[in-house]
């Protein structure tokens, strides 16, 4: 079992990022779902994805690791200032297709 906090855990040590989220989304493969991280860089870092994954495979198992990658300016919020969960999984869904 996957626990997604874990992940976003080991995320926010990494000092290049300032916020991130992984969420799970549905997928037609025997997986059952895809991991799927979103995060926004720290002022003057570039980050990407490959490095990203790099460093946080130091952290977690490999199985744990997102299999999908997107990089925002910012983490959409809901009305009471907590990441809006639901409305990353549209992002991720809608950047399939």
């Amino acid at each position: 079992r996957i626990e997604l906090g874990e992940i976003e855990t080991a995320l926010n040590a990494i000092r290049y990022l300032q916020e991130c989220a992984v969420v799970a989304i549905p997928t037609s493969g025997f997986e059952g779902s895809a991991i799927c991280c979103a995060y926004v860089p720290a002022p003057g870092y570039e980050v990407t994805h490959a490095a990203l994954r790099k460093d946080l495979g130091n952290a977690v198992p490999s199985y744990m690791l997102p299999s999908r990658w997107l990089a925002l300016d910012r983490l959409p919020k809901n009305a009471n200032g907590k990441i809006d969960r639901p409305c990353l999984r549209k992002m991720f869904e809608d950047h399939e297709t």
